[in-house]
């Protein structure tokens, strides 16, 4: 099965979207050698929601390669072949220094099947240690273990086995409030013997639209914007691809991928608070998911 127009049409339209969207923002890179300024591993972790100008902005379905201090909440209605799903997740996100850090994630899951009853329960229980490996420049890489325990009620789909997730991901100043994020890794049950290759790509272009203070204490120190505090009026567009692929398995999946897109905006409403939404659909014919709509809010601490 073929990636319907529409779906190459609104992949283009986003990207478009973003390309074109607002002004150019001032902006330069970091330079220091190190983990963060000071350049020592283990330093405190530092209260900043900018990284020498940028916005530090939270993609949707990749984890971010820097570390922070959040708490997530998202509500996700998701449309496949055979069910619809409801799913509630909180998802705390915490630097305890410089370069370690953790995430901590849990789903909560209504699935209404097309045949058979609605069942309702807890997914899985998530903890991701994360730790910042490389922080040179624009570039920041990290190194995660995602870590799901089978914590989850059965009737949605979870409690059966353990998986873990080693991955590695990225972030890069592009310049101009434009960012680049990656992630890739593999995910494996030890109990099922299966095994599963992830990717995914986002691009994301912030602007402000709109001063929650005025004059000085808008801009922070300087205009390129060399502040910690978060206020509100920034407004960014993300675009997503994530894929997975099968590698030991079901047969008849091996060899088979699956390749989602996201379109996305988050909008900071007030000082340490985003408000975001992204439609999620399918590139591709393997792909179970048909629709999806993701809402949610960010508190930066």
């Amino acid at each position: 099965m073929g990636i319907p127009l529409s779906q190459y049409a609104l992949v283009i339209a986003a990207l478009a979207a973003i390309s074109f969207a607002g002004e150019e923002e001032g902006h330069t890179h970091l330079t220091s050698d190190g983990a963060g300024s000071s350049g020592h591993w283990f330093d405190p972790w530092e209260h900043a929601h900018f990284r020498d100008g940028t916005p530090l902005e939270h993609h949707f379905d990749l984890e971010p390669a820097f570390l922070c201090r959040d708490l997530i909440v998202d509500y996700s209605g998701l449309t496949f072949a055979e069910e619809s799903e409801q799913e509630f997740e909180l998802e705390l996100e915490w630097a305890f220094n410089n370069r370690v850090g953790v995430v901590i994630e849990q789903p909560y899951i209504i699935s209404d099947p097309d045949t058979g009853s609605e069942s309702r329960g807890l997914g899985d229980l998530a903890v991701v240690p994360r730790v910042v490996v490389a922080d040179r420049g624009p570039w920041v890489v990290a190194a995660n273990l995602e870590m799901v325990a089978p914590t989850g009620n059965s009737s949605v789909g979870a409690g059966e086995h353990w998986h873990f997730a080693p991955f590695i991901n990225t972030w890069c100043d592009l310049g101009n409030w434009w960012t680049f994020s990656s992630q890739a890794g593999f995910e494996f049950a030890p109990d099922s013997g299966e095994k599963e290759f992830f990717f995914a790509l986002g691009v994301a272009k912030s602007l402000r639209v709109w001063d929650e203070a005025h004059g000085d204490e808008a801009h922070g120190e300087d205009d390129h914007g060399h502040r910690h505090e978060r206020h509100g009026g920034i407004l960014t567009m993300m675009a997503e691809l994530s894929g997975a692929a099968v590698v030991e398995g079901d047969p008849a999946e091996e060899g088979g991928y699956d390749l989602e897109g996201l379109a996305g905006l988050s909008l900071g409403v007030i000082e340490g608070l985003d408000l975001r939404m992204a439609y999620r659909f399918p590139l591709n014919g393997n792909s179970e998911l048909e629709k999806g709509l993701t809402i949610g809010a960010i508190h930066h601490f």
